[in-house]
């Protein structure tokens, strides 16, 4: 159900020219009861018609923008076609070396946002190995950025690693998050020059400043994962397929055998 404000055809007289009418509002005031009227099952203050499916006429609209816009698979592929600039090396020489890295920066991160947020939503998914692909090639090249995708995941506004690993029934979807995540993850390991310390030793080595940032994350990481292991998994076992998966994935990683 679609509204629109009626433009009327008749043309009225302003300053001696002849113009058309301006666009006519739909009445939105309440109707009153005449006086002397009651009666106990009516309000005393009664909405028109138009009033009445505003709210109804809102939601459809905005369910309809969301199917035919934000879901529409041809966004999609316009949205993975800007992915893959930030993988052409041709375009990036183009632009100076400062905008580059701004350039691709805010570029991955709208495609993370939308990949995980809209498109792993979708019933067509037929393009979801492209986006890994993608993304993981990004962020292979791109260090400070892995580390930033795994900042954003661990942060306390993020519900992706709750989301996906935990109360996602989609296996689809769940298998995605974990071949992007773990990808990543692994990518900054290896990033690293030294091996990342126990559990036990983690306070003593940031109290000497012998870990860098990339370490002291792997660390919280890792801190998140066995909580939701001794924890969460116990809340939604039915879903937690997911946390299970990651942690096999992780397991192959030399680094935390």
């Amino acid at each position: 159900m679609l509204f629109y404000r009626k433009r009327s055809t008749i043309e009225e007289s302003v300053d001696g020219h002849i113009t058309p009418s301006s666009v006519l509002e739909p009445p939105m005031k309440a109707l009153k009861l005449p006086d002397g009227f009651h009666n106990q099952n009516l309000s005393s203050d009664l909405v028109d018609g138009y009033g009445a499916f505003m709210r109804e006429v809102l939601d459809f609209n905005v369910d309809h923008a969301i199917s035919k816009q934000l879901l529409d698979s041809e966004l999609h592929d316009f949205i993975l076609s800007l992915l893959q600039l930030a993988n052409d090396k041709e375009y990036l020489d183009k632009l100076p070396t400062s905008d580059a890295k701004q350039h691709i920066s805010k570029l991955v991160t709208f495609a993370s946002s939308f990949f995980f947020d809209v498109f792993l939503h979708c019933r067509d998914r037929s393009n979801v190995q492209m986006w890994i692909e993608e993304l993981k090639s990004i962020y292979s090249l791109h260090t400070s950025l892995a580390t930033d995708f795994i900042a954003n995941v661990l942060g306390a506004d993020n519900s992706w690693f709750l989301e996906y690993l935990l109360h996602c029934s989609d296996e689809s979807a769940r298998n995605s998050f974990v071949a992007l995540f773990s990808g990543i993850l692994q990518q900054c390991v290896s990033s690293l020059d030294m091996k990342v310390p126990t559990l036990i030793g983690i306070e003593d080595e940031v109290e000497t400043g012998k870990l860098s940032d990339t370490t002291i994350l792997i660390q919280e990481c890792i801190r998140k994962i066995v909580q939701a292991l001794n924890y969460d998994v116990f809340k939604s076992p039915a879903n937690s397929a997911g946390l299970l998966s990651l942690v096999a994935s992780l397991s192959k990683i030399p680094t935390f055998r």
